[in-house]
């Protein structure tokens, strides 16, 4: 199979193809020497990349970071960016490299960082890579700790042009931050789809949801509820949702 792979791979890169998709998972098998080599010989192969995938990312290999530092130099118009099974302990010389891929885009537009299974995550400079974009539109981060300072200055540089905001953490705590439910209401008035798991149900929540005009879906899982009234929060709730005729719950 991994013949097959680097095989294909090869033909695609000496025959002048150029990609507009890249998924990659390292885990299922290795890339050749010789592919690194055709890839550096051809600006053209990642030149039109838009959405690109990788993941999980194994810690120390250096083919891995050679291929990193290809598409930092020649793939600066991705759209769509996926890190997947992505860890707290990788090497410096790693970590380099997947933030000059992200300081490297021109046209960013969704971002999406998955966290490797039972692990808590220190974004070291991704996140704070991310707050040069004026223009993401997408932001989803799963399975990861974040501080949540650095999401409010993406949301405040993101602004209107935000329409889909995911933040599902293994740390609960940023999430029953007000300010960043002040952050939302103040900056992203145009988000269609919310998803904010382990938050508690307050009257700025509420709030928030009745000043989304344009929301469509939205996800609330595990709420905490207000202790002096919880029936009432949960039926303001409920009303704040039915003057969205459309949405999703």
């Amino acid at each position: 199979m991994h013949f097959l792979i680097n095989l294909l791979l090869k033909l695609f890169v000496e025959s002048g193809a150029t990609l507009h998709k890249f998924i990659l998972y390292f885990s299922d098998y290795g890339i050749s020497p010789e592919i690194f080599y055709s890839l550096g010989r051809n600006d053209l192969f990642f030149s039109r990349l838009l959405d690109l995938s990788l993941g999980p990312i194994p810690d120390s290999a250096e083919n891995v970071i050679a291929l990193l530092k290809i598409l930092a130099k020649n793939a600066t118009k991705i759209s769509a960016l996926k890190l997947e099974e992505f860890y707290c302990d990788y090497e410096p010389q790693l970590l380099h490299a997947l933030i000059c891929i992200i300081e490297s885009q021109e046209k960013l537009q969704q971002f999406s960082l998955v966290g490797g299974e039972g692990v808590t995550i220190e974004f070291h400079n991704i996140i704070s890579a991310l707050e040069k974009f004026f223009h993401v539109r997408t932001l989803e981060i799963t399975d990861c700790s974040v501080n949540t300072s650095n999401i409010i200055q993406i949301l405040q540089k993101s602004g209107p042009l935000l329409r889909r905001l995911k933040l599902e953490s293994t740390d609960e705590v940023y999430l029953k931050k007000s300010i960043l439910l002040e952050a939302l209401k103040s900056f992203c008035p145009n988000i269609t789809y919310l998803d904010i798991p382990c938050i508690i149900l307050s009257t700025q929540l509420v709030e928030l949801i009745g000043d989304l005009q344009q929301l469509q879906f939205l996800t609330l899982c595990h709420i905490n509820c207000i202790p002096e009234d919880p029936k009432r929060g949960v039926m303001k709730l409920a009303k704040c949702c039915h003057h969205h005729y459309n949405i999703l719950t």
